[in-house]
């Protein structure tokens, strides 16, 4: 009997059905109403490796786990749990509401009692009346994907360990690094201060400080590398004056340019406002390497370093520095290179310039942090131009400066004379802020024609402000002129160079005060004062007023407790303490300390506090001496230079931080203003 046409199709549409229940490449489990399974698919038996006669007839909750520990076909170890078997009757108590679960997450054993993870959708197949049929079970392997999962955890646990470990050595790195740092840098300053070493031993001294300056600077550059890569930079957000910080790059690169045959050009156009807002000290690291590396690869020419404003908004403004030289120059193809980590740019910059490689690739990520860019031009034999543009906040007006003298300033007549335009032009801000009434000189040539105005109007001068850093030989002829025409108790100050000129010489040619440019402003306002209040007679000349003999006036009086538990920064520390005057006593540890501070509270006018210390460290010992009512000023001098580890130390009730080696300007003046500026106790903005 031949077959009907509709027994055909149907018998080729279960052929086609069958052929694709056997081949498609995920599980498929078909089970009656009672849950007991009728068919599954090859793949299916694939998964659990068993036989289809093993399961037909079997429920699928028999290949399930029981409780207890299983391994997976990959290792991973599992254990089943009452978490399981919850969510399960949860699971098929949602099949039977709604008929359908889809991605469950469950797992099977397979015959050899090993775990599989799979992913399973579950849903009830109806007649064409809505009855309930069968159940039918898509099932997806996903030991891969748990397996991937889980390195990917490890992976990430394991880089979270390598990040506090990078944390760990960074702080270790700052701290073991520089506590013989400290002991090199501070011994050798003394002994080149000394008077009794001959000039031979002076210049062997200089190389010795030069040489730890220079792997000093090497460490802070892998330090901040590993600031960068760990995400520890932050950028301050304080005002400066642009045209001060400058200067002070300039004047320090000039002392650099000592008997080399380069010049050096500086401008900064009109359009740079004088104070903005931003991280003075991020912004001179990196001008001040974009001129080390011109000078170092400049064997003769020029260098010129220009400040611009490249755009500007109501709340901030771009402004772009720029170093220019006529060196050895870069190859095109090598320019973006040498920013990159270890990368010194061509073969010549490499015997010439030793180092890591880390200078470059450093500043251009601060660049960025703070919202800009470096990048260079050059041209091998003709030299390179490097521009380092950023955007800075604009800044509120400066606050007026406080002093311990009572002095009014306002209404004052200061005469200035300087031969550096942007040197001049800062004075005469200065002052003008101070409200005094300012004349200013900027040749040599004219001096004796505004002398000649002053005269025949009568007017009075308070003060005079000569630069001597240029030449001391027509500098006599002019101090002869306000001697016979303003008379002989109207105080001169001198500003001279950091290499020409010294105190003595000054005082020599009849100057009651002198100043090294690039001079400070709270110097500069200190000074005056002092000049203005002080009697002076050029007749019976005195010590001449300095930065330094200022500080000593108030000194004596002082009585220093400097803590640390490592004899060579202990000896150090006090060494330059006692040298400059002060009185001074040691603790070895936070507990000494304490105890010395409790058994006499007004003994001690500052606290010079290392962290870390054996018995007790400086941060519990800051917080008992508070606990105890002692307000002693108390400074932090520590190696651990994070950000973080500064709020620690005034949230425990410290004034301020000294970051290890031992500067001794910085420990002076920091202790200056503590001790008689009690406005500048609690810092406002935490160091770098």
């Amino acid at each position: 009997m031949q077959a009907s046409s509709a027994e055909i199709d149907f018998q080729s549409s279960k052929s086609f059905l069958s052929s694709v229940f056997d081949k498609v490449e995920t599980g498929i489990i078909l089970s009656d109403l009672k849950g007991h399974v009728l068919e599954a698919n090859p793949f299916f038996l694939n998964i659990i490796g068993f036989e289809r006669n093993e399961i037909v007839g079997k429920k699928p909750n028999e290949f399930m786990p029981t409780q207890g520990v299983y391994t997976s076909k990959l290792g991973q170890v599992f254990e089943i749990g009452d978490d399981y078997f919850t969510e399960t009757l949860n699971k098929l108590s949602l099949l039977e509401k709604t008929g359908e679960i889809k991605d469950w997450t469950t797992y099977y054993v397979d015959k050899a009692g090993k775990l599989v993870p799979v992913q399973q959708t579950v849903c009830l197949l109806k007649d064409a009346r809505g009855n309930h049929l069968a159940s039918m079970c898509l099932v997806k392997d996903i030991s891969d994907k748990q397996n991937l999962e889980a390195e990917l955890e490890k992976a990430k646990k394991l880089a979270e360990s390598a990040k506090e470990l990078k944390e760990f050595f960074l702080s270790k790195i700052s701290n073991e690094v520089r506590i013989p740092m400290n002991g090199i840098c501070g011994f050798t300053e003394l002994l080149i201060e000394n008077e009794e070493i001959t000039e031979e031993y002076k210049e062997q001294l200089h190389v010795i400080k030069q040489s730890s300056e220079d792997l000093l600077s090497m460490i802070n550059n892998v330090i901040d590398y590993a600031k960068l890569e760990n995400g520890k930079t932050e950028i301050a957000d304080i005002g400066f004056d642009v045209e001060l910080l400058f200067y002070n790059i300039i004047m320090d690169t000039k002392s650099k340019l000592a008997g080399r045959n380069i010049e050096l050009h500086h401008e900064i156009t009109n359009q740079v406002p004088f104070l903005l807002k931003g991280d003075p000290s991020r912004i001179r690291q990196i001008v001040q390497k974009l001129l080390d590396n011109a000078i170092k690869f400049t064997k003769s020419g020029s260098i010129k370093v220009m400040l611009d404003v490249e755009d500007e908004h109501e709340h901030d403004i771009k402004v772009r520095f720029q170093v220019q030289d006529t060196g050895i120059g870069i190859p095109q193809d090598r320019i973006e290179s040498i920013f990159e980590m270890a990368e010194r740019g061509v073969g010549a910059l490499t015997k010439q310039g030793k180092g890591l490689g880390l200078g470059l690739h450093v500043c251009r990520s601060i660049a960025r942090l703070m919202r800009g860019d470096l990048y260079a031009t050059s041209e091998p034999g003709k030299g390179s131009c490097f521009y380092f543009a950023i955007t800075l906040n604009k800044a509120e007006k400066w606050q007026t400066v406080k002093s311990d003298i009572n002095v009014n300033l306002e209404g004052k007549t200061v005469f200035i004379l300087d031969f550096e335009k942007i040197h001049l032009g800062i004075l005469s801000k200065l002052c003008q802020q101070a409200n005094m009434n300012v004349i200013t000189c900027g040749s040599i040539h004219t001096v004796s024609a505004k002398f000649e105005e002053l005269i025949i109007s009568k007017a009075r001068v308070d003060l005079f402000v000569i630069d001597v850093s240029t030449s001391f030989e027509d500098i006599a002829d002019i101090i002869e002129l306000i001697r016979e025409n303003f008379g002989l108790h109207v105080p001169l100050l001198a500003f001279t160079s950091p290499n020409r000129g010294s105190a003595k010489a000054c005082q020599n040619m009849g100057f009651n005060g002198c100043l090294s440019k690039p001079g400070s402003k709270l110097s500069f306002y200190e000074i005056i004062k002092h000049l203005l209040t002080e009697n002076f007679d050029a007749e019976c000349p005195r010590e001449i007023l300095t930065r330094y003999s200022l500080s000593e006036k108030i000194k004596h009086n002082l009585n220093i407790l400097v803590v640390d538990d490592n004899r060579v920064n202990l000896m150090v520390a006090m060494k330059i303490l006692t040298q400059s005057g002060y009185a001074v006593d040691s603790a070895n540890d936070g507990l000494e300390a304490t105890n010395k501070v409790l058994a006499d509270p007004h003994k001690y006018d500052v606290i010079l506090m290392d962290i870390q210390m054996p018995i007790m460290n400086g941060v519990d010992a800051t917080i008992m001496l508070r606990q105890h009512n002692i307000m002693t000023p108390i400074i932090a001098y520590t190696a651990n230079a994070l950000k973080e580890d500064y709020a620690r130390y005034m949230k425990a009730g410290m004034n301020d931080c000294i970051p290890k080696p031992l500067n001794r300007e910085i420990i002076l003046e920091k202790f200056y203003n503590l001790c008689f500026r009690p406005e500048s106790r609690a810092i406002l903005e935490l160091p770098n």
